[in-house]
């Protein structure tokens, strides 16, 4: 499998949801079908000089256009954006540092794409 990043963002969901998307491609270049079994986002950021993280599943509701699971026929690849959406107050006061959305696939491969930086796009910033 094979996952090329392209745009993260995040964004409140009034009244106290948090919404991180990120828009992916996804290709299997191999000759037999694959797919997204599974797919987490972690949230690193540091309490008392330690580096923590907090994990969240993907969000398969209609506002994602990648729905776990992702079936990918031999050779074929897809582009769309993963949800992740948690409670606001689990972050309250806390710094976000890193992003880490960890994909598994039919095989149990982990792939790892990374983000420092989400473009803000809050609805009550409109």
């Amino acid at each position: 499998m094979e996952v090329t990043y392209i745009h993260g963002s995040k964004g409140v969901l009034p009244p106290d949801d948090m919404e991180y998307r990120f828009v992916v491609n996804v290709a299997n270049p191999t000759d037999a079908q694959n797919s997204i079994r599974g797919a987490e986002l972690e949230i690193k950021y540091t309490v008392d000089a330690r580096t923590v993280g907090l994990r969240i599943d993907a969000d398969s509701t209609g506002r994602s256009s990648l729905k776990v699971p992702v079936t990918l026929a031999p050779g074929a690849s897809k582009q769309g954006q993963l949800r992740f959406v948690m409670k606001r107050a689990l972050l309250a006061g806390l710094n976000p540092e890193q992003f880490v959305v960890h994909l598994r696939d039919t095989y149990g491969a982990v792939t790892t794409i990374e983000a420092a930086h989400l473009v803000d796009e809050s609805l009550t910033n409109a």
